[in-house]
């Protein structure tokens, strides 16, 4: 949580979305996608910003906790 406090601040988000982005963030890496070239990042960060549209329900939810 420390991690989600110190960049929500960074970016200027609030906690519910910066955990959010997280927990996408670490499942992208569990299935295997990485960010060590500007186009992986690139990809990485699409997949991420469509998993979070899609799921925007749920990023809500994390707003109200």
């Amino acid at each position: 949580m420390d991690r989600v406090i110190e960049q929500a601040a960074r970016y200027r988000v609030t906690r519910g979305k910066e955990l959010a982005r997280l927990i996408v963030h670490g499942a992208l890496h569990l299935a295997g996608l990485d960010h060590k070239t500007a186009a992986e990042r690139r990809h990485m960060r699409a997949r991420e910003a469509r998993v979070l549209s899609e799921r925007a329900k749920e990023v809500q939810a994390l707003e109200q906790a």
